[in-house]
């Protein structure tokens, strides 16, 4: 007979070498979310979510032949393109998911209006 013993510990990560790095992050995309929720009514209208994202990325990412409209790279400053472009999907998601649940509201709240009862959403 083979006797088993399990024990549950809870991992505790000690290791806080990322945070600066996490923080970074988080306020490059908060600025992106900005960006795209105030030019989503061009970004909207574009066919495909790559159209989108290159559309996005020439709002925010200076080049030799393109002049951003936004600061991001003087406001993050040597910021790895593979981050700015995974924030920038990140921010593209959340942006879409926002507009997607309100207009998803409106319609909602309507069809109630329209039957003469009040929508009661927490």
């Amino acid at each position: 007979m083979e006797c088993i013993k399990t024990v549950k510990f809870k991992i505790k990560v000690s290791d806080k070498s990322f945070n600066n790095t996490i923080a970074i992050y988080n306020e490059a995309l908060s600025y992106i979310i900005s960006i795209i929720n105030d030019e989503w009514n061009t970004i909207s209208t574009l066919a495909t979510v790559e159209k989108q994202l290159n559309f996005i990325e020439k709002l925010i990412h200076n080049t030799k032949k393109n002049k951003a409209k936004y600061d991001f790279d003087d406001r993050f400053y040597k910021f790895p393109s593979y981050l700015r472009r995974a924030a920038t999907a990140e921010a593209l998601g959340t942006v879409k998911s926002y507009h997607s649940n309100l207009e998803n509201y409106i319609k909602k709240k309507a069809q109630y209006e329209a039957k003469g009862k009040i929508l009661k959403d927490n």
